[in-house]
């Protein structure tokens, strides 16, 4: 892996981070050490067009990791590299809804069998592995403060490649409509207020 413009020590050296598909029913722990590695960790904003089909997202922003960070602390029994390379589908008696789908012959993208949410990205044969940035939690996700690399940009879409390089203007710019959202009772429906 060629060295990355990433400024260390890395804001995420000696954290602990927690996350879990959208069902919660695989729950991961990524423990970084304080000294990491120059090229870990790193927050990859990916355009490729695989991520973009198999993640109904426009980009995918992973975070990657070497393999021994990572605990799937909702199933200790299974191993970490049987997760992301068979996504637990080799393993049936540990009822991990944890799945895989070889989008090439080296790749596999693990998901969650149960609600389908995106969680890794996984070379056979790499030390590393792409994770999710989005099944951290919004917290988590706004105190990363960004992606330190864009990854196949050559793959992207255009305004979002804009908008990733320019960044998305404040309130009113651009003609941006700013839309809020709200949800009254667990039944009512969606009322949008334009600003």
């Amino acid at each position: 892996m060629p060295q990355l413009p990433t400024p260390y020590p890395h804001r995420l050296s000696g954290q602990t981070l927690t996350g879990s598909c959208h069902c919660t029913q695989l729950h991961y722990t990524i423990t970084i050490p304080s000294h990491p590695p120059a090229d870990f960790p790193t927050i990859d904003f990916d355009h490729c067009t695989s991520c973009r089909l198999t993640s109904g997202g426009l980009v995918m922003c992973w975070l990657i990791i070497r393999l021994e960070w990572l605990t799937f602390t909702s199933h200790p029994g299974v191993g970490v590299l049987d997760m992301v390379s068979s996504g637990g589908n080799s393993n049936e008696e540990t009822k991990a809804p944890m799945r895989g789908y070889k989008s090439s012959p080296d790749v596999t993208r693990g998901f969650c069998g149960n609600c389908g949410a995106s969680l890794t990205f996984y070379r056979d044969g790499r030390e590393w592995v792409d994770v999710s940035v989005a099944g951290l939690g919004k917290e988590v996700v706004q105190w990363l403060g960004g992606p330190d690399v864009q990854s196949w940009v050559g793959d992207s879409v255009g305004w979002v490649h804009g908008m990733a390089r320019e960044g998305f203007g404040t309130d009113g710019e651009r003609g941006w409509r700013v839309r809020e959202f709200e949800r009254g009772g667990e039944d009512s429906e969606i009322v949008c207020k334009d600003h």
